[in-house]
């Protein structure tokens, strides 16, 4: 789970459309880099980023937050999960 999401991290300065389409096509995009299912990264993302597991759209809490925003939230997340791990 913390890796999808540092990957996720790590490409989120690259979008060049951080809108709601944008935003779905780079998800849409990374799950399929990456074979996996949208599940896989949906709730993982949704809890770093709003930490509910109940939650409008993951784009529309992307764009809603910004892309700073965003970041600080996973690489947050990403830290927690790993402090957890130790």
């Amino acid at each position: 789970m913390a890796e999808h999401l540092k990957a996720i991290a790590a490409m989120i300065p690259t979008v060049q459309n951080f809108s709601k389409e944008g935003i779905e096509a780079f998800l849409k995009n990374f799950i399929e880099e990456q074979k996996i299912k949208f599940k896989a990264i949906a709730q993982p993302l949704r809890v770093a980023l709003t930490g509910k597991t109940v939650s409008p759209g993951i784009d529309e809490i992307m764009v809603t937050l910004g892309r700073e925003r965003v970041l600080q939230r996973i690489n947050d997340a990403v830290a927690y999960i790993d402090q957890q791990n130790q």
